[in-house]
């Protein structure tokens, strides 16, 4: 079995641990660690609650505190400066020290996450591996996952972030089956899925099952794309060097990163899988008016960084050498743009992501 790190912030009681815990046990999966990064609004006696956790189990969990992380970030001043406190996505450093212990998978875990009775790692472990699953795709290239869900009074969803253009569009999908490498793995997640804070200001949405045909995974055929999130997500060890979500840019960041391994993945005749394993989240309490406005810089500027992404043509054959040249060629195309706010707005994303590349650098 490949070694296996889960990565989680949380600023609650992490009580979900447990299910995930007796899941990997009933399921016969030891080789995995967890890494559990804290905030300055986490609960105070978590390391208390963790050290419980460890002593019951015999479970391998590093609860990394604010004090802690400072001590770790101290060697590493380029991560240090683009990881801002009070921020769902300091879960990265949970990913860099995961690649730091050379984990071959990483798994990216919210703690409103519930599991379920899936075999959670099990599923999982497809990343990095070729294997047989139908994938999807339609002539926009833009394929919408949450097709795969019964929703409550069939309403139609879109993942966060889903091309505006394309919603809503009366297209035939097409199906293949075939055998392909997976990038990335994105368990699909029942109740209250992640959709746009303004749909989800106006509408209630309760997900209930997904359908039987989708499971226990399908994917994006190469070239067509989706939005996705990093909750319940895993990646290979060479994929999760290149994911980062640069903070500058908002809450939408993991929504660009999806489409940057989209355009990779698909360059290196790679995909994106969906469905197992399935998770059940009960939302930690948003303010909405909040969100739409922290969605909005990369909604704002969506179609110019999908039209971007489109137009680059890589040459490189690897995920890490691919990531450093899409940002070299994005760079030189937004120098020459007259669109200054998508050019200001993209160049701050492409530049947290450089540090990222260049931070890891001194750790691979």
């Amino acid at each position: 079995m490949d070694q296996t790190t889960v990565c989680i912030t949380t600023i609650n009681r992490p009580t979900f641990l447990v299910d995930l815990i007796n899941n990997a046990k009933k399921n016969n999966f030891f080789n995995y660690n967890i890494i559990i990064i804290g905030d300055y609004k986490s609960p105070k006696d978590n390391p208390e609650y963790i050290r419980k956790l460890v002593n019951k189990f015999k479970v391998d969990i590093n609860y990394l505190t604010v004090k802690d992380q400072k001590k770790i970030l101290k060697k590493y001043k380029l991560l240090n400066s683009i990881l801002p406190y009070n921020w769902g996505g300091r879960k990265m450093l949970a990913n860099f020290l995961s690649i730091k212990d050379k984990s071959k998978i990483t798994i990216q875990l919210d703690d409103d996450n519930f599991i379920l009775k899936n075999d959670f790692f099990g599923s999982h472990s497809i990343v990095g591996k070729k294997i047989k699953l139908p994938l999807y795709g339609n002539k926009n290239k833009w394929y919408n996952v949450y097709e795969s869900l019964n929703v409550k009074e069939n309403f139609k969803i879109y993942p966060r972030g889903f091309y505006q253009k394309y919603r809503f569009n009366n297209v035939k999908n097409f199906k293949d089956n075939k055998s392909i490498k997976i990038a990335a793995c994105n368990g699909l997640v029942l109740n209250d899925p992640d959709i746009d804070a303004f749909t989800r200001l106006y509408w209630p949405i309760s997900v209930k099952s997904v359908k039987k045909k989708y499971l226990p995974n399908f994917a994006l055929k190469p070239n067509n794309w989706c939005t996705w999130n990093n909750q319940n997500t895993s990646t290979y060890d060479q994929v999760t060097k290149i994911y980062f979500t640069p903070a500058s840019v908002g809450r939408n960041s993991d929504i660009w990163t999806s489409l940057v391994i989209c355009k990779i993945s698909s360059h290196l005749k790679e995909t994106i899988a969906f469905g197992n394993p399935v998770v059940r989240q009960d939302r930690n309490l948003h303010d909405l008016h909040k969100d739409i406005i922290d969605e909005s810089g990369c909604n704002l500027h969506n179609e110019n960084f999908i039209n971007l992404l489109r137009q680059i043509k890589l040459t490189n054959n690897n995920y890490f050498d691919c990531m450093n040249e899409l940002i070299d060629k994005s760079n030189e195309i937004l120098r020459y743009s007259e669109n200054n706010s998508f050019k200001k707005f993209t160049f701050r994303y492409f530049l947290e992501y450089k540090i990222w590349l260049e931070e890891l650098n001194n750790i691979i």
